[in-house]
């Protein structure tokens, strides 16, 4: 299983300014899912958990679309499509 800590190494892999750009904001969900997954179970959580990475393609899921529509939207210079704050 790949370990999503290192999103410099997949940076380097895409060569699609989108996913440039998705990348980071992937890495800060997974760095939030991985402190809130530790906060339930009160102990240390490795990014690679089940229940992180469960709770990531939700957040992805839930997001993504508009995560992408805005990234193209701030490339072309129009307005965003919509706001793309993560809220639980």
């Amino acid at each position: 299983m790949r370990h999503w800590g290192h999103t410099h190494a997949l940076m380097k892999t895409f060569h699609d300014p989108i996913v440039q750009c998705e990348l980071p904001i992937i890495a800060q969900i997974i760095r939030d899912e991985t402190w809130l997954e530790a906060e339930r179970r009160g102990c240390m959580v490795p990014p690679c958990d089940p229940a992180v990475n469960a709770n990531v393609c939700e957040v992805i899921l839930r997001i993504g679309g508009d995560l992408r529509s805005s990234l193209i939207a701030a490339g072309t210079g129009a307005a965003p499509a919509a706001d793309i704050s993560v809220a639980a």
